[in-house]
């Protein structure tokens, strides 16, 4: 079936260049390198614009499927697997001085659950460690920590 590119794909040749140098994410280059080769007719269909740029023909079906849905927005969205390693210091780091400051927390270990739930961060405990460190927090108080006494009993 013989699909007329060039009429279907709105933007020019010149803009969807301009894009591509602005690209800082592989993905989201071949991606605009496929849609300027159909474009400007270096390439007759999919499958010859997928082997020019490197990418499966699999891949330009499912990005031509995306940006005839919805257009040029959703192929400059770049949706990575895996979780985070690293949190956002931003509302994150204000969630979780709240909880730390009410003693929501007892341990690294549940500050560790907590990112990962929340926020799907993963962190080792050394890294829970480090992080509160930065945000100043600590989860006990130091006079807690080497057993100090109030109203007679002894805190643990």
């Amino acid at each position: 079936m013989y699909v007329n590119y060039q009429e279907l794909i709105s933007q020019s040749v010149e803009e969807l260049r301009q894009l591509e140098q602005k690209q800082k994410e592989v993905v989201l280059l071949k991606r605009l390198q496929v849609l300027r080769l159909l474009k400007s007719g270096q390439a007759k269909n999919m499958e010859e614009a997928a082997t020019l740029v490197g990418i499966s023909a699999v891949q330009a079906r499912r990005l031509w499927r995306e940006y005839k849905r919805f257009g040029l927005d959703i192929a400059l969205i770049c949706l990575k697997p895996g979780k985070n390693s690293r949190l956002k210091l931003t509302s994150a780091a204000l969630h979780i001085e709240a909880r730390v400051t009410s003693g929501y927390f007892r341990s690294l270990k549940q500050v560790q659950e907590f990112l990962l739930k929340k926020y799907q961060v993963g962190y080792t405990q050394a890294g829970v460690w480090h992080l509160l460190k930065t945000l100043n927090l600590e989860l006990m108080p130091k006079k807690a920590r080497r057993g100090y006494k109030a109203k007679g009993k002894q805190l643990k």
